[in-house]
């Protein structure tokens, strides 16, 4: 059963000090490149900064990730390497670490594994940012609560923005190569903290759940994970540009993958309409507030050029009161865009080439932010995940939902079905209009998909140019 030590008070958590606060013991490890001298707190064992590749600087600061260069003696593990180069510090980064750092050498990996493991599920962890920003480093990823119920959590750091996804004489996705790499590290050295190489999710949020599905497609990929979790990891059926198209412009901040033909030999989405993908369980889903990430002046003008004012008057009908002005319909309609309609649609190819998929709508608002939030925000279910809930007052409701979504989590990690007591059965998605999900809110349950006929819409007149959506499209 999974153990869960929230029965009070999050704020209370700052005045009193749990019992295996002091438990803290120095571990040693060997891996690729020598040894690492890690910690054990509490019954978790923890390791952090790893290299998993060689720095990407000089010479080797605009190719594919090369092998770990070896070190001499004994390397501390007891802190997290430095944040790949981004526009501004990220969030949530304790300010006495490496990670408070920008530096290109940051090609690392961290893992918190149950002690005395043996052949442990494996989880591996993608952040978000929009392959612009963000770090392994975030509070809200500690693997801590993995570890208690029976994994082991790795996280790592990849090239971002122009570094990682801008072409260089000809090379792209290096920070996709990056990812990969990781991913062959933990294949070659996770045995060591007892994990199980041949039991592997890889998960994302965001940017990281798209980069999960493009790993789906990805060749180079395959093997390296058994299944997957995609948080917000929509990409709004957007044409993905090739390595000839980006080459002639490179706007700054570049991060968008490509069709380089050597990682990416088509569009991602191309590949799921042809069933060219890894055949492996996958669950997927939204938030019921993405819309979010409109800030807060949402404007239907202009929000997806393929939408007609017609389209748009059809929208408001069919969402209903939902979309009770301009602003509230902007942010549905950005929502089911980007983010549900490719959902729904993934679910339903990964079911149709005969692997269980899982679809779920995030629609919880903290108690302590209810009446302040209208939604679940883009990156809400993440303190849920990761059961590292913000310092707020904290109530049954919210221990509850996170009990669910991390419970989910857990189970598929160990048996390839979200199995859990608090979101009783969740069943696999099925293409046609009784296709169901997982909806969380203050008491998971299973329900009918919602808004089937604005997904609908949105899907026939925004995949443009994906014959499999094309051909099938019934909306006039």
């Amino acid at each position: 059963m999974i153990r869960h030590m929230r029965t009070w008070l999050i704020a209370a958590m700052t005045l009193a000090v749990a019992p295996w606060a002091k438990a803290v013991e120095p571990l040693r490890a060997h891996v690729q490149g020598g040894s690492v001298v890690g910690i054990v707190d509490g019954g978790v064992e923890i390791f952090k900064g790893i290299p998993y590749a060689a720095p990407p600087t000089g010479p080797l600061r605009a190719v594919l990730p090369q092998p770990v260069v070896p070190w001499a003696g004994e390397r501390q593990a007891d802190d997290f390497g430095f944040s790949c180069p981004q526009r501004s510090t990220p969030r949530n980064v304790p300010s006495d670490s490496r990670a408070a750092r920008l530096d290109e050498d940051c090609l690392t990996v961290n893992v918190w594994a149950p002690a005395a493991a043996r052949k442990t599920p494996v989880m591996v962890y993608l952040h978000g940012g929009g392959n612009e920003g963000g770090s392994s480093a975030d509070s809200y990823y500690n693997g801590t609560e993995f570890a208690r119920d029976g994994v082991v959590l790795v996280s790592l750091n990849y090239r971002l923005g122009s570094l990682g996804f801008q072409p260089h004489d000809g090379t792209a996705n290096l920070g996709l190569w990056d990812q990969i790499a990781a991913l062959k590290w933990v294949r070659e050295n996770i045995a060591v903290f007892g994990g199980d190489p041949h039991n592997v999710t890889l998960f994302g949020e965001s940017a990281g759940g798209e980069d999960t599905l493009i790993l789906m497609t990805a060749v180079a990929a395959r093997g390296l994970f058994q299944r997957a979790i995609v948080e917000s990891g929509g990409g709004g059926w957007g044409p993905t540009p090739t390595l000839a198209e980006a080459q002639k412009a490179q706007p700054e901040g570049y991060a968008q993958p490509l069709v380089d033909g050597r990682l990416l030999k088509e569009p991602p989405l191309q590949a799921f309409a042809a069933g060219r993908i890894a055949h492996i369980p996958l669950i997927i889903g939204t938030n019921g507030g993405e819309g979010s990430l409109l800030g807060s002046d949402a404007r239907t003008e202009g929000l997806f050029p393929q939408l007609s004012k017609e389209d748009l008057r059809e929208l408001a009908a069919l969402y209903g009161p939902e979309a009770s002005n301009d602003d509230a319909l902007a942010r549905l309609v950005f929502r089911d865009g980007y983010f549900a309609s490719e959902a729904r649609w993934i679910a339903a190819k990964v079911s149709a080439a005969g692997a269980p998929a899982y679809l779920y709508r995030f629609a919880y608002v903290l108690a302590a932010l209810q009446g302040r939030r209208a939604g679940a925000n883009h990156g809400s279910e993440i303190p849920f995940v990761f059961d590292r809930m913000p310092p707020l007052k904290i109530d049954d409701a919210d221990i509850r939902v996170e009990r669910a979504l991390h419970g989910c989590w857990v189970a598929f990690a160990k048996t390839g079905k979200p199995t859990c007591e608090d979101a009783p059965g969740w069943p696999r998605f099925e293409p046609g209009k009784d296709g169901k999900w997982m909806f969380f809110d203050a008491h998971p349950t299973v329900r009918p998909l919602e808004n089937a006929a604005a997904l609908d819409l949105l899907q026939c007149r925004l995949a443009v140019g994906l014959a499999a959506v094309e051909g099938a499209c019934a909306v006039k």
